[in-house]
């Protein structure tokens, strides 16, 4: 759709889903099935609720039926943390072997090892960005920009603000999609020029002096981190990555060597 408005002389842009980040996710709270409405419903309420519709053999048909679309196939999922000896066996073990092992649908093998533990079983769903060669043609069709974080949402089940360190690796460094030059320009001076800001995006004399600095072989996503920070005692997921020399935010240095120096100095522009 974005290359036939540009064909047609309309500046669109497409947000492309370029994270391998995934989703880890227990029941008690996952509402990313919105998309299949047994899903949608089933994953409604409290977690009494929940947990009554998700384990009645009536409800398990319509979702047997179902299909993700926004996240991995039921069978892709692994079994990252359990919390009981039935469902901690399976750690590590994908949904697939999982049902496999125990001679029953995907769909019925995770909803039981989430029923065991009241909701709480922990999953990671693997990211629908399959292959290299579907992420080659998104990273270099010049209609779209690549990420695509929420910016706060879902901040429970995904760290998908780690795209732009994993951008340079995943197609710079690992993955000869694209040149480093190009990359720079797709993370900062197409989202710049994007969103109307024509003082930023480029180094250039007289522009925001926005300055990243990084070691191109010592770049790394983190592993995930639990914070427990967030307003009312809530918690969230974050993922640091390493590498950063210096970040430097209208001329002042807001990190050095990976340590954040508590200056901010940004401005909100709209």
């Amino acid at each position: 759709m974005a290359r036939r408005c540009r064909q047609r002389g309309l500046p669109v842009y497409g947000q492309g889903f370029t994270t391998d980040a995934g989703h880890t996710f227990s029941f008690e709270d996952w509402n990313l099935y919105d998309e299949m409405p047994a899903w949608r419903e089933a994953t409604t309420g409290s977690v009494a609720e929940r947990l009554a519709k998700l384990s009645d053999a009536g409800w398990r048909a319509a979702l047997r039926d179902s299909k993700p679309y926004l996240s991995g196939a039921f069978e892709d999922i692994v079994v990252a943390e359990g919390f009981s000896p039935e469902t901690e066996r399976w750690r590590d073990w994908q949904i697939r072997d999982v049902s496999e092992q125990l001679g029953k649908h995907p769909v019925d093998a995770l909803l039981d090892l989430a029923c065991a533990d009241d909701l709480r079983t922990v999953f990671f769903s693997v990211s629908p960005t399959d292959t290299q060669g579907g992420y080659r043609d998104v990273m270099t069709d010049p209609s779209v920009l690549p990420g695509v974080s929420d910016g706060g949402a879902h901040v429970r089940f995904l760290t998908a603000g780690r795209y732009p360190t994993e951008t340079i690796i995943r197609a710079a460094r690992e993955g000869d999609v694209m040149s480093l030059e190009d990359v720079h320009a797709k993370l900062s001076a197409l989202p710049a020029y994007v969103a109307g800001y024509r003082d930023r995006g480029t180094l250039e004399v007289g522009k925001a002096a926005d300055v990243v600095v990084y070691d191109f072989e010592g770049l790394e996503v983190l592993p995930v981190e639990r914070l427990e920070d967030q307003p009312g005692g809530e918690w969230r997921r974050v993922q640091r990555a390493k590498g950063y020399r210096f970040i430097l935010v209208n001329g002042e240095v807001t990190i050095e060597e990976d340590r954040e120096l508590g200056r901010h100095p940004g401005r909100m522009l709209r």
